[in-house]
């Protein structure tokens, strides 16, 4: 919608009257971009509009975030107050304060629980959603429903008051919805229609998830991602997940452990105390025996496994 509003300005006024007049930047100033403009790029809204570059999309949408992340156009730089990092991620900038200065920025603290963020917006939120205060409530007009969204109202408003719905239905099977991104959402996931492809530049892995994408770039051709060093040792990872476990097995830190009320036996494993006391003290165990040879055992997991290896069978 932008992109077409800055479209029809332009061909009568031309670019830069038109950025003033949207932006109230002088022209003077506006003139001086580093970034040079095509001449009539207007015309072809789904073109990257900065001279020299090439890329397309098939959406224009994504041209506004284009120009952000590869031009600069439309960001709004945060830079640290304690160093020269900067960053366009107002939570990037929290987060570096916090891990290489040791300062938490500004905490909002509920009154009312022990929640607390350092975003005003979250803050507020959170006193709207949970504790109903400033809660601006959204009613039907024709029952006493009311809700804190406006989505929910008008959900709830096309389910139960309209007498002629709008269904939305879908072009390969029966599923139909009264609600549009339901029908997206669909598409997407069952017809595997309209779902962005992420594909890997370094070899034939691709997927519709761009958590996915990443975690392969990271975990396969170790690409991206912060490393987590191990405060004790040499180890470091890209995972936290698998910091958090290095630390537990090798040097036994946030290890839980597991002991029986029977005896002194202890196990980091909940499984590994729940088999231990069936074998050792449950005198009520039903014993399974192996058809197969004298083999017995309290466990059943324990018997398939027995089989699967000395006897290559399998239980059903």
């Amino acid at each position: 919608m932008m992109l077409a509003h800055i479209a029809s300005y332009s061909a009568n006024l031309g670019f830069e009257i038109t950025l003033h007049k949207l932006t109230k930047v002088p022209v003077k100033t506006i003139s001086q971009l580093k970034n040079e403009f095509k001449s009539n790029f207007w015309k072809n809204p789904n073109q990257c509009p900065i001279q020299n570059c090439k890329i397309t999309y098939k959406y224009n949408s994504y041209i506004t975030l284009h120009l952000g992340s590869a031009h600069d156009l439309g960001i709004q730089w945060r830079q640290c107050p304690h160093c020269e990092f900067k960053t366009k991620s107002s939570s990037h900038l929290i987060r570096h304060i916090k891990d290489m200065h040791d300062i938490n920025e500004k905490q909002f603290q509920c009154p009312n629980c022990s929640y607390e963020t350092n975003r005003k917006e979250h803050y507020i939120t959170h006193l709207a959603n949970t504790h109903l205060i400033d809660t601006k409530w959204h009613y039907c007009p024709s029952c006493d429903f009311k809700t804190k969204t406006k989505r929910d109202l008008n959900l709830h408003f096309n389910n139960h008051h309209n007498s002629n719905p709008t269904y939305y239905i879908c072009s390969y099977c029966k599923f139909q919805t009264k609600m549009k991104p339901n029908l997206t959402r669909h598409l997407k996931t069952v017809h595997d229609l309209e779902g962005k492809i992420y594909q890997c530049p370094h070899c034939e892995y691709k997927t519709k998830a761009k958590s996915h994408h990443t975690r392969h770039l990271r975990n396969v051709h170790d690409l991206g991602g912060k490393l987590h060093q191990c405060p004790h040792c040499k180890y470091q990872t890209k995972v936290k997940s698998n910091l958090s476990r290095h630390l537990r097995t090798v040097h036994e830190i946030g290890v839980i452990l597991y002991y029986c009320d029977s005896c002194n036996f202890q196990t980091k494993h909940k499984e590994s105390l729940k088999s231990h006391f069936i074998n050792k003290h449950d005198r009520n165990a039903i014993l399974h025996e192996c058809p197969h040879c004298k083999y017995e055992t309290k466990i059943k997991g324990n018997l398939t496994r027995h089989i699967k290896r000395k006897h290559e069978a399998s239980i059903i």
